[in-house]
């Protein structure tokens, strides 16, 4: 073999072998890629483990996210919970308060885990605040429906759920529900006070009326 032929060999030897590299470069990266989450937030840009290897959904922007979306997404927000990344999270929930609701809670520290949230509730009472286990925890149940705000609840509201109001009363809350149909009596018999005061109204008036028809002179 003479000296050109050699250094062709040599050549195509090199070649083949950055090839070789960046396959395997390549292929390295792709892997770490497919094992990450690329977060784009409200404070910048967080980079978190995957708990299974996948392609799909590796580059997230939750910012305007609500709770429901992170519902959407379990594994993303799983992934989130385990690098103690809350803060994507505690956003979405406050997105979907009320300012009301964001006010009173501002200065507390919510967990926002999906465990917690599945088996408290975070109620807004004309008092302040009541953070209360629920009595009842449905399978997979609904994290969504953690805060709740009761200042303009009525039995009705209670009646459509059940599961609030035992919660309350078996967290010593029953002064709450006990105020509430205290206010609603008084309601009620103010309305029918304004009802029969009205319907008196009327009577005097009809009865006035048939006065002087028969009479023809005012009532005296």
């Amino acid at each position: 073999m003479n000296k050109g032929e050699s250094l062709k060999t040599k050549s195509t030897s090199c070649w083949r072998c950055g090839i070789i590299v960046v396959l395997v470069l390549t292929a390295v990266f792709g892997y770490w890629l497919a094992g990450r989450y690329f977060v784009i937030h409200n404070d910048g840009v967080s980079v978190v483990a995957k708990q299974s290897l996948a392609f799909r959904g590796t580059f997230v922007d939750v910012r305007g996210w609500q709770l429901d979306d992170f519902q959407q997404h379990p594994a993303l927000r799983a992934a989130l919970e385990t690098a103690g990344l809350s803060a994507p999270v505690r956003a979405a929930l406050l997105s979907g308060m009320t300012p009301e609701m964001r006010r009173a809670i501002a200065p507390l520290d919510i967990p926002t885990d999906t465990r917690w949230l599945r088996s408290h509730y975070v109620i807004l009472t004309e008092h302040g605040i009541a953070i209360i286990p629920r009595k009842y925890i449905k399978d997979g149940g609904n994290s969504v429906d953690t805060f709740l705000d009761i200042r303009s609840w009525t039995s009705d509201d209670f009646k459509r759920h059940p599961d609030v109001r035992e919660s309350l009363v078996a967290s010593g809350y029953i002064d709450l529900l006990v105020e509430m149909k205290v206010a609603e009596v008084g309601d009620y018999l103010d309305e029918m006070a304004r009802s029969m005061q009205q319907s008196t109204g009327e009577l005097r008036q009809k009865m006035k009326a048939q006065w002087k028809e028969i009479f023809g002179t005012e009532n005296p």
